[in-house]
């Protein structure tokens, strides 16, 4: 405030406070540009949204190139066929889950060491 030869807070001849208008503003019409843009990748198909889906689901995340086809190729199949499979891995996913949730981790058991064998052979 000293440099300012303020001697109230004023936050409209506050150079911080300015600053940090101007980076919000500029953030928020970076974000505006970017939702008003015409994207230009196509719409993916709901088939294949729900094929990626449940394959998420399932506990399948890192998807390679050709998982990607496979899916793509399995999301030419009809609505019944596509509907089926996801309900087919959804299944899976809570079989899963059950199977963990109802098996605790158990430590192995203990074993004692067994005395060393006599050497004496006796």
């Amino acid at each position: 405030m000293a440099e300012e030869n303020l001697t109230t807070y004023d936050p409209d001849r506050d150079p911080t406070a300015q600053r940090w208008y101007r980076e919000e503003h500029a953030r928020l019409a970076a974000v505006h540009t970017q939702t008003t843009e015409p994207t230009t990748h196509h719409p993916i198909d709901p088939r294949l949204q729900a094929i990626l889906t449940a394959l998420g689901r399932a506990g399948l995340y890192n998807l390679t190139e050709a998982d990607h086809q496979a899916a793509a190729v399995l999301a030419q199949l009809d609505h019944t066929t596509v509907t089926r499979l996801a309900t087919w891995l959804e299944r899976t996913r809570e079989t899963t889950l059950h199977l963990a949730a109802s098996t605790p981790l158990a430590a192995p058991p203990y074993r004692r060491p067994r005395p060393a064998a006599r050497r004496d052979g006796a």
